[in-house]
């Protein structure tokens, strides 16, 4: 969605922007649960609700990278010699941003964990038998005061898996030199 904003600009880029600015003034947990009131909680569900509240920030990341690579001078010689603009988008401009893509989806996985962590807290994440942190933090309430190291285990990893995928993202991030 990104790169077609980018590629076409205009009224195209004027209404896929606005679009993604609409999704991004509704509170992401909020639409998250109105979508899983409406269609349960299966892990379909789950998968489709979290990918579609990251829409906008992989589309808003694609599309700035584009404008950048765009503006670049072996794009506009492509164009001026004819090659096709299919050719140029998937030889040329994909290329180009799928390293900022990637750090971006190395730090959304992290959101993407705490999200459905705190729906299943709530009890709308994925229903037994499906493992999920949210539960077990849920049920290990329960023992805070006889057995605290369920409560604080669950909660050391979650936070511990959160903290790699960040890490993770900074590293791909020098590392593509991004």
């Amino acid at each position: 969605m990104g790169m077609v904003a980018a590629w076409y600009g205009g009224w195209v880029d004027l209404l896929l922007v606005r679009f993604l600015d609409a999704l991004k003034a509704i509170p992401s947990i909020l639409l998250a649960l109105m979508v899983v009131a409406v269609f349960g909680s299966s892990l379909p569900v789950m998968i489709a609700t979290i990918s579609f509240l990251a829409i906008s920030l992989y589309a808003r990341m694609a599309r700035s990278s584009t404008m950048q690579v765009l503006a670049l001078d072996y794009i506009q010689w492509a164009r001026l010699i004819g090659i096709s603009n299919a050719r140029i988008i998937w030889r040329h401009i994909l290329p180009n941003i799928i390293g900022p893509l990637i750090v971006t989806a190395s730090l959304g996985f992290a959101n993407a964990i705490l999200t459905e962590a705190s729906l299943s807290y709530l009890g709308l994440g994925v229903r037994p038998p499906t493992p999920s942190w949210g539960r077990m933090l849920a049920e290990a309430q329960g023992y805070i005061f006889t057995a605290p190291w369920i409560v604080i285990g669950n909660t050391l990893v979650l936070t511990l898996l959160v903290i790699g995928f960040n890490l993770l993202g900074e590293g791909l991030q020098r590392r593509l030199g991004r």
